[in-house]
């Protein structure tokens, strides 16, 4: 065993479970406005629901998960085989969400197929749609084939607050620091079979709203970015 697998299992089994404990005390004091959590808890009704976000943005999208448990739902969520994401699995246990693991190339299908099973059961689909590797902000066509298969509603959710601690990452992935208020902008996205566009165009459209809205609230993942002309 090298010294970098044996770091990395020391942060697994050792330092992984405190980290968690200590993420959840710091999500449970985040604040979301009234009117926006009404509106997620209105999302979180429908009977096959697509979220679609940035990757950047997932801590900050964990309040999310309390708003689907008053629903009676789970949030399943996609992850990449890599180190990272095996930490970002261990994470997403300690709050109950559901892991499919997909992004390598043999796994891509079944993966897919796995979500598409999650989201016809009735959890929740979360999903990523610039990861798992970017570039920010620049959705990949992956959410439109799980969301056409299920037929599903489908709703872009970005999030920003005031004070974060950014990783350096290429997702300029944030944690909002604790008792910090969560804004939130919850848009609908039809992609239904009688939606006269094509993938492509789906996809595009996708990607100014996501960049726009993120870009609208100041989210850490958009700062710097131009707005679409």
């Amino acid at each position: 065993m090298t010294w970098r697998q044996i770091k990395f299992a020391l942060i697994e089994k050792l330092l992984g479970p405190a980290a968690v404990l200590l993420l959840r005390a710091i999500v449970a004091t985040y604040r979301i406005a009234r009117e926006d959590r009404e509106i997620l808890h209105r999302a979180a009704r429908h009977q096959r629901l697509v979220v679609v976000t940035g990757h950047g943005m997932f801590p900050s999208l964990l309040p999310l998960v309390a708003i689907a448990r008053a629903q009676g739902r789970c949030i399943s969520v996609m992850t990449s085989p890599s180190r990272d994401g095996k930490l970002m699995d261990l994470a997403l246990a300690g709050f109950r969400i559901r892991v499919v693991k997909g992004s390598s190339r043999s796994r891509a299908i079944p993966a897919t197929m796995e979500l598409i099973s999650e989201i016809e059961q009735g959890h929740i689909g979360l999903i990523a749609v610039d990861g798992p590797r970017g570039p920010i902000l620049v959705p990949k066509p992956g959410f439109f084939t799980i969301a056409r298969r299920t037929n599903s509603h489908v709703v872009l959710i970005v999030t920003s607050c005031a004070r974060s601690i950014g990783f350096g990452s290429w997702d300029r992935l944030f944690l909002p620091l604790p008792f910090s208020r969560i804004r939130v902008t919850v848009r609908d996205f039809d992609v239904s079979k009688d939606a006269e566009e094509t993938q492509e165009q789906a996809v595009e459209r996708l990607g100014n709203f996501l960049r726009a809205d993120s870009i609208a609230i100041d989210s850490p993942v958009a700062r710097g970015e131009k707005a679409s002309p």
